[in-house]
């Protein structure tokens, strides 16, 4: 009697289970081309995510493994079952049906391949007009085409045309095309580092600012190994606008230029060379 309702109950689970195996057996190529079509899904990620993984990608998951347990490798499931339930069910495990399984997912994942380069991108675009952008934002991800558009117009003016030592030293204009400047007090007490790469107007920006430096009384000395065309003619422009003497000196040349002992008192000389050669006196240890 306990038998009987035991069995009436557990009835239903079994023809459930046969009436899945009997779809298994018929979907099996629909199932594996399934397989191919979520495996990359996951197989890409790695361990730490997979664990992390949202519950939407852990159902993509188990629905890729149930496919390719039941479509890839059906005739194992299959004969899983039949050991376990006792029944007969026709599996054909011939090679040639093997092949087929395993050409149907590894269609899938060429499917999948492709369709992933053909929906990305546009993707991309979606999620990119749904998230409201910030000023903040770091990391941008730019595309080589349009990175154009993401860099600072280029201004064209006269330096000249600002330069006012009443108001300071003249650095350059701000994003709204406003002239910006240093207090003079300021620059004379620190040191400025100018940093870029080639063409970015490294020599020009140094030029404008020793330019008006030299306007501003201080003594500057440039040493120039890249022997800039235009710098000597600016430099001798300031210096004949400041009043103040100007001295061009070329190492490369064998000519004597510079005379560091000229109108030099003997005196002064006398300490040079003492200085030099280390000719004054010194005590003696014994």
């Amino acid at each position: 009697m306990i038998l009987n309702k035991l069995t009436a109950s557990l009835s239903p689970i079994v023809n459930g289970m046969l009436a899945v195996l009997a779809f298994v057996q018929q979907k099996q190529l629909v199932l594996a081309l399934l397989a191919g079509l979520t495996m990359p899904f996951f197989a890409s990620m790695k361990s730490d995510e997979r664990q992390k993984a949202p519950l939407w990608k852990r159902l993509i998951i188990a629905f890729s493994l149930l496919c390719f347990l039941s479509g890839t490798l059906a005739p194992i499931v299959i004969g899983s079952f039949q050991w376990l339930y006792k029944t007969r069910l026709t599996s054909d495990n011939t090679v040639l049906v093997w092949s087929v399984r395993i050409a149907f997912t590894v269609t899938g994942i060429i499917f999948h391949i492709m369709l992933r380069r053909v929906f990305t991108p546009e993707l991309d675009k979606i999620k990119k007009h749904l998230v409201k952008k910030t000023t903040l934002e770091r990391e941008l991800r730019t595309d080589v085409r349009t990175v154009k558009s993401l860099l600072p117009e280029t201004l064209h003016y006269d330096p000249l045309d600002y330069i006012d030592l009443n108001k300071g030293i003249f650095t350059g204009m701000d994003r709204e095309n406003e002239p910006m400047y240093l207090p003079l007090k300021d620059w004379q007490k620190q040191h400025a580092d100018i940093i870029g790469t080639t063409g970015a107007g490294k020599g020009v920006a140094t030029g404008i600012l020793l330019y008006q430096s030299i306007l501003a009384g201080e003594g500057v000395f440039v040493m120039d190994p890249k022997d800039d065309e235009w710098a000597p003619h600016l430099y001798r422009k300031a210096c004949e606008d400041a009043g103040k003497p100007f001295a061009l000196i070329d190492l490369r040349k064998q000519q004597y230029q510079l005379n560091l002992i000229e109108d030099i008192t003997p005196d002064e000389l006398e300490e040079l060379f003492v200085a030099g050669f280390s000719l004054a006196e010194k005590r003696s240890g014994i």
